[in-house]
């Protein structure tokens, strides 16, 4: 078969899925009103109390740096960080610090603006997609071990697990592609260092053009109409989870499931994984509200968290439809993700490296139960600290060059691959 054929029968195949998951709403809409209602009222409260006043300001902020050559910044600053690590530009740092402190699919938003600006080239873009897309800290650190686990200690561990095993495959896919030449590089070692970012500054808001009332109005409707997206994505996937749980098809998996396994699993530990790889945060909740030992909870939910559900592989290919980024290495580090992560925390527990129901450590996250404005800042302070960071370590690393030639950004056209 040939790749043109082999393509158009994927594209068939996607329509007719597309076709049929809509179909089925719409029918589900007529026969299952109540449902339907509830499913979407949960969705839209969602979106609203938590999803819109969390992402929506970091989408802002993200396009106004672009279109003021702040990225063009700090890629030259941090070159000598991120090429080295991920094999990626400097400018990628800032997607990397947002993405693990903003929560999805903030990361992937980024990676798809930075392509679109020509920050960086497709392969540089999948690799950037494969790490950046994580759940937020607050997610991890209060809402799964208090809210839903009860175990309070267990969110430091269940945090550094999931943006440890992200570090390592950013680290794993810098050798994905790793053969084509990058368009953008950063030369040299410290004299006219600092010079030398501040004029790729000045060079990026030049390409911009525009005036800064234009940027700040644009900056606003494409992150409102982005967000929005993002919004009614969690509305028909909450409708969709619960009309197939009112069809009964949960409970149809679940039993093929367990008869496949000799009966071994409970029925809620195969329910939560199903509904993990639809929804991470229903999947999450169901996992925890399980018969399964602890150990196992832990397991799951750490490869739930990994995995992230088809929900948010949604919006990151949403984030992405109009750039070149492909899924293919997003959804193929999603599964190491996961599984990574399961491993990690049952033989950590096994081994007695971590103990979850010790006292909550002084510098652990707030509660679950947050409002908006702390959610906000709280995120606001890990993103300003990553980025504090990443500096300092870039600044060194341009300080181990000192005495080479003035540095100078080199930016080549067309971006290739």
């Amino acid at each position: 078969m040939s790749p043109t054929s082999a393509a158009v029968r994927t594209s068939n195949y996607t329509t007719l899925l597309a076709a049929g998951a809509s179909l089925f709403a719409a029918l589900g809409m007529v026969f299952f009103p109540l449902e339907v209602f509830s499913a979407s009222t949960q969705g839209i409260w969602l979106w609203w109390e938590v999803v819109l006043p969390s992402i929506l300001p970091f989408l802002i902020i993200a396009e106004i740096m672009i279109g003021l050559g702040i990225l063009d910044f700090l890629g030259a600053l941090l070159e000598p960080l991120m090429r080295p690590l991920f094999n990626l530009p400097g400018s990628a740092a800032f997607v990397v610090a947002m993405g693990f402190t903003s929560g999805f699919p903030v990361g992937a938003y980024l990676t798809g603006r930075l392509r679109s600006a020509g920050h960086c080239s497709r392969l540089e873009g999948e690799r950037l997609l494969s790490f950046t897309n994580n759940a937020s800290p607050l997610f991890m650190l209060a809402a799964v071990p208090i809210g839903m686990l009860g175990m309070p200690a267990l969110g430091v561990y269940l945090a550094a697990v999931n943006y440890g095993v992200s570090l390592l495959i950013g680290i794993l896919f810098r050798f994905y592609g790793s053969g084509q030449p990058s368009p953008v590089s950063w030369r040299g070692g410290t004299i006219g260092y600092g010079r030398g970012a501040l004029q790729a500054l000045l060079s990026g808001r030049r390409k911009d053009g525009r005036p800064l009332g234009r940027l700040m109005g644009d900056a606003v409707r494409t992150s409102v109409i982005s967000i929005s997206v993002i919004g009614g994505f969690i509305v028909f996937f909450s409708v969709l989870i619960r009309l197939l749980g009112v069809l009964g098809v949960w409970g149809g998996l679940v039993r093929f499931m367990q008869a496949a396994l000799g009966g071994q699993v409970p029925a809620g530990v195969l329910e939560g994984v199903n509904t993990g790889i639809w929804e991470m945060t229903l999947g999450c909740q169901a996992v925890s509200a399980s018969a399964a030992p602890t150990a196992i909870k832990i397991a799951l939910v750490g490869f739930i968290l990994g995995w992230a559900g088809l929900a948010i592989h949604a919006q990151v290919v949403s984030m992405i439809a109009d750039t070149d980024l492909r899924y293919g290495p997003f959804i193929l580090s999603r599964l190491l993700h996961g599984t990574l992560s399961a491993v990690i925390l049952y033989l950590g527990f096994h081994l007695n490296l971590f103990d979850p129901m010790q006292p909550v450590a002084a510098l652990a996250a707030p509660g679950p139960a947050v409002d908006w404005f702390t959610y906000l800042t709280w995120s606001l302070k890990l993103t300003g600290g990553t980025l504090a960071v990443l500096l300092l370590l870039a600044l060194g690393c341009g300080a181990l060059k000192a005495g080479r030639p003035t540095p100078a950004y080199h930016t080549r056209r067309p971006w290739s691959s």
